[in-house]
């Protein structure tokens, strides 16, 4: 099948929606896995929280500086939020106080608590086309409509047809990076998914397609006595950010949702004690323009700021640049110039996962010798 058609089914398949597939998510058990069971050896876990449709950035977080709130709440217009039900958060690095959507309420906690940072105005080096394949420029497409990390599917091998991907019935995949004993099928593999099901915690996941979603991750790391993989890159698919239209509704269910069980997956993570060692990351294929469209929504835009989590995020701060209200950096029809470069962000994940700085340039080919950032620790 051409790459085209890999598209072309992958985008048919979030046109319908995922909870269809999410409807098969496998139900949890009381058994817990047998002690002893698990490797000795330190495993790392990146996931992966893709926002398919373009998610808006701009109303994810907003300055609340009173020039630059001010700035934000004329070009938002009817998108934006009064100051006072914004969440705030304080930039521990300058003390620039921001607020997050009202929904977002858990990832103000963890980022009070400094397990939780944003990372500002990420984007690609030239501005994604909505109605062509270069939107989804950080991913590949695996067989059967999966898609994973695209710098982790050239570390594996795992491209388009050379599908070396653990496919679930969810959406989500996971890719090994590096050698693994792994034996059996790689999709809907029985001893795998019993491993998964049986998985116990005291944590409660949200009844919702992401959260059931990183309630299967999470059983999934827990058990990773059957994958043999120490470093693993997990992919997770949450549609419904194409926000063309209608915006301010459809958002709000859609980020408690991500905040919701984002927050139970790392409660679980500290649960196992393996917090330390899985990061948490959000990714979409482009944000939206600050100024509203005639549809009550915002037009596909560029830059986006990223949500990241985990007991390695060196969080209760903004990285990169966070846009200035009033002189950009914007194109002209109000989408944010990235300042921060997708391939550097990338990077840091790529890093912190052990991938050596010389295999950098040949896994993200758009880095250019930027340097990696710094919200991630040992």
């Amino acid at each position: 099948m051409s790459n085209e058609k890999r598209i072309l089914t992958r985008r048919s398949m979030l046109a319908t929606g995922w909870a269809a597939l999410a409807g098969s998510a496998l139900a949890a058990t009381q058994a817990s896995s047998p002690a002893g069971e698990l490797p000795t050896q330190r495993t790392q876990t990146l996931v992966c929280i893709y926002l398919f449709g373009g998610s808006d950035g701009n109303t994810l977080i907003a300055p609340l500086e009173p020039s630059q709130y001010d700035k934000w709440a004329k070009e938002r217009g009817e998108l934006g939020t009064r100051a006072d039900a914004l969440l705030p958060i304080r930039s521990r690095s300058n003390g620039v106080t921001y607020g997050l959507h009202p929904a977002l309420l858990e990832l103000q906690r963890h980022f009070d608590e400094g397990v939780a940072a944003v990372v500002a105005n990420v984007g690609p080096s030239v501005r994604p086309d909505p109605a062509s394949n270069s939107r989804y420029g950080s991913i590949s497409f695996l067989s059967d409509g999966y898609s994973t990390v695209d710098w982790a599917a050239r570390k594996a091998g795992a491209r388009l047809d050379n599908d070396v991907a653990f496919t679930f019935a969810t959406g989500v995949d996971m890719l090994p990076i590096g050698d693994t004993r792994f034996e059996g099928p790689r999709r809907q593999n029985p001893l795998l998914l019993e491993k998964i099901a049986g998985a116990s915690f005291k944590t409660v996941f949200p009844d919702s397609i992401i959260g059931r979603q990183l309630r299967n991750v999470a059983g999934l790391i827990q058990a990773r006595s059957v994958t043999k993989s120490p470093r693993q890159v997990v992919f997770c698919p949450f549609g419904g950010f194409g926000t063309s239209t209608a915006q301010m509704k459809m958002q709000l269910p859609l980020y408690r949702q991500l905040s919701q069980a984002m927050s139970a997956f790392y409660r679980a993570t500290v649960e196992m004690g393996l917090a330390g060692q899985v990061t948490t990351f959000t990714d979409s294929e482009f944000g939206r323009t600050l100024r509203p469209n005639s549809n009550h929504g915002a037009n596909p835009g560029w830059g986006n700021h990223q949500f990241v989590l985990g007991g390695a995020v060196k969080g209760g701060d903004i990285y990169g640049q966070f846009p200035d209200m009033i002189a950009g950096p914007f194109a002209s029809d109000g989408a944010l110039r990235p300042t921060t470069s997708t391939s550097q962000y990338q990077a840091t994940m790529a890093s912190w996962l052990g991938i050596s700085p010389a295999e950098l340039p040949a896994l993200l080919p758009d880095l250019n010798g930027a340097a990696t950032l710094s919200f991630l620790g040992a």
